[in-house]
């Protein structure tokens, strides 16, 4: 998820296949049936918070949550969404860069 993501804004084949050769020495965290079902009690308990909580957070943001926090890394990101996350799971991210100064 995490490399489709960071690919989606390459502007044409010579940046994704660099972007792509870059990101094949990043270590994996697989996405299987416990990371499914642990971004769905995520989901679950952001739909318990009311108001809508769970509709502000995307599915790909859940599962790359719940797949960083299975192989026990910190996830690094510019996204919002993954501190809404953080506040249900308690899992260890930080912000890439200072929010709002991208």
């Amino acid at each position: 998820m995490v490399k489709l993501e960071l690919l989606y804004s390459e502007r044409n084949g010579a940046d994704f296949d660099y972007r792509r050769a870059r990101l094949d020495l990043m270590p994996e965290c697989p996405i299987g049936p416990p990371e499914w079902r642990r971004a769905i009690d995520v989901y679950r308990e952001l739909a318990h918070q009311g108001g809508a909580h769970q509709r502000r957070v995307g599915h790909q943001d859940l599962l790359i949550a719940a797949a960083a926090e299975s192989a026990g890394v910190e996830l690094l990101h510019y996204d919002e969404n993954f501190e809404r996350i953080a506040a249900v799971t308690g899992q260890p991210m930080r912000w890439l860069a200072p929010r709002g100064s991208l």
